[in-house]
Order: structure tokens, then sequence, then C-alpha cells
């Protein structure tokens, strides 16, 4: 996903809460924690790199880098720590991934006459998952296939 479609997804947001429309904040809130946590991870791991590429050099105020690292560094704390943001962002697929199963369920025990003994009856109705989330009603399977790289 481009920083251009999470702008557009977030002017959206805006527009809908103008209007009391919520539904798409988790989204905003997994893709910004998400994002943070990765981007501000790389590039201050990436700045180090460039300091040591460089040799004795880098860790000379006269190449930059020193001051560089240092305004940049705090970045990966503040606004939300890395592994904070990144445990939500994660917390917000499993949730979807645990949906998409229950789905499942729910999905089988409403077409089924005689549904599971194992399955729990229930009359939630579930959001549909659409966009990235789609692969989430087919994670059984995907979960039980086997990677081709690895030899076992």
């Amino acid at each position: 996903m481009s920083q251009y479609t999470v702008c557009q997804k977030l002017m959206q947001l805006i527009e809908d809460i103008k209007h009391q429309n919520f539904k798409n904040l988790d989204m905003m809130h997994h893709l910004s924690s998400g994002f943070k946590s990765v981007h501000t991870q790389d590039i201050t791991e990436s700045l180090y790199v460039c300091r040591q590429s460089i040799g004795g050099a880098g860790f000379s105020a006269w190449s930059g880098i020193p001051a560089i690292i240092e305004l940049f560094s705090p970045t990966v704390t503040y606004e939300g720590d890395n592994t904070v943001m990144a445990q939500q962002s994660a917390n917000f697929l499993l949730k979807h991934a645990r949906q998409a199963m229950d789905n499942q369920v729910y999905k089988t025990i409403k077409t089924d006459s005689v549904p599971p003994v194992h399955a729990p009856v229930t009359k939630q109705t579930f959001k549909k998952l659409d966009g990235p989330f789609e692969y989430f009603y087919e994670i059984k399977e995907l979960l039980g296939k086997k990677c081709p790289i690895i030899k076992t």
C-alpha cells in the first residue's frame, strides 16, 4: 500500500468522522501504527548501516551522519514505542483472522440443516471482510499448506 493510498484513506476518514461515521477508524489505526513501527525501525537501522559503511568518517561530525542519527533515533520511541505499535497492528490482523474463521463457522451453521456438535450456534452477524483481508476466509487452507521453498 502506498503513502498516497494511506493519505487518501486518511482524508476519507476525516470526512467520515465529520458525519459521525467511525467504521474505518480501526483500519487507519492499524495502517498508521504498522507503518510507523516498520518504517522508523528500517530508517534507524539504515542510518547505522550508512555510518558503518564509510568507516571511521561515519563517526565524524563532518559527515553529518551522527547528527542525523541523533535527530532521528527517538522516533522509534515517541508517538508510541515500535514494539507496542507493531503489537497493536498485529492485534488488528488477529481480530480479523478470528472473525473470518468465526464467520466460516457461522456460514456452516447457517447453511447446514444439522450443525456440527462442536460448532457454537450463534446469531451474531459479522462484518464482511474485503480488500486486503479477503484471504482470511481461506485461512484454514493457508495454514495447512507447506512452503514449497523449504525442504522437509
